[in-house]
């Protein structure tokens, strides 16, 4: 790689609302992961439902890889997940049959509260019906079926297929009579949601909450959804499904992006706050002052330090970079897909602050490490190739699996998170430094 990579790349004071990133190569991979894999890590959090997945083997693989790695955590998904392998006979002649019977067996036999019907890229490009073939084949069962396109063929960011999944929980509400101070929270991604920060505040002020999605909610839940009187919205890929509640069923809502520094999270409980009508005044300022305590005395331990920032479809990465910076690091660059209305006001700060940094566009992982190659950093905020890392002297720092928090947890979280070196990756650096320091001695 040379410096003419680095020039080419969008400066941190050249960013505004109308930029789309440079790609940095013409192979692209949908975002940071394919939607069809995500919403099968997604769709286990609906209790007492199944989902159907429709696709060829690699993809249904992947799908089922991601829900096994789930099960060797503390986490481990409901395992409500179903497979119908796509052929190359299916190809060529055609998979609606096999759809309908598969569907109508699925219901006879495991009789789900609801079924989802998710399709991979192959399903629209061979051609078939899909809509038609779900809304046909719900005649002949007594399930209601619920049909989520994941084409990423369409895009480059597994969003959208997030998008679809919320929009698509819409046919399970309805209609109910507007309950004062009840919400739901939409955006909160693991069953911890159900117990973490937010809602035991909120449940302290006797705030009643509806439903959590994805966090172990039921179709029962879903369906009573619409009698509350605000929807708290985390994610801009259930932002659509708050403005069609909203238009629908009258559900207010209030929507912003995960922050992750003490200023920005102390604003969303404040917002949060007036619009439930509620004082949380002295439960958010022990908080606020406990992690402050926390990141000042981190502080000796990256100042003067270096690192490259990893973007994240989930939260507001350059808020993340704002604390990075309170730190005490230098951030040296910045991957990431594009910039969303949200982080707007952040980037302002970041400018305000006199840094300036380059940002390639997070489409292709052979560009980004030879990003990473050029800048040199001492930390890479994010999942990369451990053994490419530890050979060009790069610590990992992986803080996406924080997602599920929110409020001043995450910030604690994070704070914890970059103390430690993801597991293996201090053995990878022994033997890559042996490795090194055996072929100059030979």
């Amino acid at each position: 790689m040379n410096n003419d990579f680095i020039k080419r790349a969008t400066r941190l004071q050249e960013v505004n609302e109308e930029l789309v990133f440079e790609k940095t190569a013409k192979a692209q991979f949908p975002g940071s992961s394919c939607a069809f894999r995500v919403v099968a890590n997604t769709l286990p959090n609906i209790a007492n439902s199944v989902a159907l997945l429709l696709g060829p083997e690699i993809c249904l693989y992947n799908a089922k890889l991601g829900s096994s790695l789930f099960s060797l955590t503390d986490m481990p998904l409901p395992n409500n997940l179903l497979f119908l392998l796509f052929s190359s006979e299916d190809i060529t002649f055609g998979v609606s049959q096999k759809i309908r019977d598969a569907v109508i067996d699925v219901c006879t036999r495991y009789k789900p509260e609801v079924l989802f019907v998710v399709t991979t890229c192959l399903q629209e490009i061979i051609g078939e019906d899909f809509d038609v073939l779900i809304e046909e084949t719900e005649n002949a069962v007594s399930v209601p079926l619920i049909g989520i396109h994941t084409e990423n063929f369409t895009c480059e960011s597994a969003l959208p297929g997030f998008e679809n999944t919320y929009m698509s929980l819409i046919k399970l509400m309805k209609k109910q009579e507007i309950e004062k101070g009840a919400v739901n929270i939409w955006g909160m991604r693991t069953h911890p949601s159900a117990k973490n920060e937010l809602v035991s505040l909120l449940e302290s002020k006797g705030v009643v909450i509806k439903s959590i999605f994805p966090a172990f909610c039921t179709p029962a839940d879903l369906q009573k959804a619409p009698s509350a009187e605000m929807n708290l919205v985390f994610e801009r890929t259930s932002l659509p499904l708050a403005k069609e509640m909203q238009s629908r069923f009258g559900c207010d809502y209030v929507y912003f992006e995960k922050p992750y520094t003490p200023d920005a999270i102390e604003k969303m409980y404040q917002i949060i706050s007036e619009a439930l009508n509620i004082n949380i005044d002295v439960e958010i300022q022990k908080m606020k002052s406990k992690s402050v305590q926390k990141l000042n005395g981190m502080k000796k331990t990256f100042e003067g330090k270096t690192c490259v920032v990893s973007g994240s479809p989930f939260g507001r990465s350059f808020n993340y970079a704002e604390l990075l910076l309170q730190l005490g690091l230098e951030i040296k660059g910045m991957v990431h897909s594009e910039v969303i209305e949200s982080d707007l006001e952040d980037i302002e700060i970041l400018k305000s602050c006199n840094v300036d940094f380059p940002i390639i566009h997070a489409g292709n992982s052979v560009q980004t490490e030879l990003f990473l190659k050029e800048l040199r950093p001492d930390y890479f905020m994010g999942m990369g190739d451990m053994e490419f890392l530890a050979s060009n002297g790069i610590e990992p720092k992986n803080t996406m699996f924080v997602h599920w928090l929110i409020g001043f947890s995450i910030l604690i979280e994070v704070l914890d998170s970059l103390c430690e070196a993801p597991a293996g990756f201090k053995t990878i650096a022994y033997k890559e430094q042996y490795i090194k320091n055996w072929g100059v001695a030979n």
